[in-house]
């Protein structure tokens, strides 16, 4: 029987292994504000904007990630998930390799890539609402 949850676990494969990304469920606004934001018509021109849609979508909902790890300034290998603190070398690390003014969350290290395979399972209308089954 299907249950009522605020929260929407979507697991995505990446290298052959899962990461999972925790969202909260996104409000009916939210939800239409994302699938209009992805494209654009100008002077009877369409643009797509779906990547930072998909990108500024799943940054506004998810809550935290499983299954992905990072490399810390000094090289070790370390957790990603919502709990993780980087130290002032790791941001500068990371926001250099990633070609951002800064790094302020844990997001930030997501690849596009990943946050785009999420934000997917929110455009199929006909799977919006179902759970993956991987609670």
């Amino acid at each position: 029987m299907p249950k009522i949850d605020t929260t929407r676990r979507i697991a995505i494969e990446v290298s052959g292994e899962t990461v999972t990304f925790i969202c909260r469920v996104p409000t009916g606004d939210e939800q239409s504000k994302f699938l209009n934001s992805r494209f654009t018509t100008k002077r009877n021109k369409v643009e797509s904007n779906v990547y930072p849609a998909r990108a500024a979508f799943i940054d506004n909902i998810a809550v935290d990630v499983e299954g992905a790890t990072f490399v810390d300034a000094q090289g070790a290998e370390k957790p990603l998930n919502a709990s993780t603190s980087f130290t002032d070398a790791d941001k500068a690390k990371w926001a250099k390799a990633l070609g951002l003014r800064s790094i302020d969350s844990w997001k930030d290290l997501i690849p596009l890539s990943w946050k785009s395979s999420a934000a997917q399972q929110f455009e199929d209308s006909a799977n919006a609402g179902e759970d993956d089954g991987k609670n």
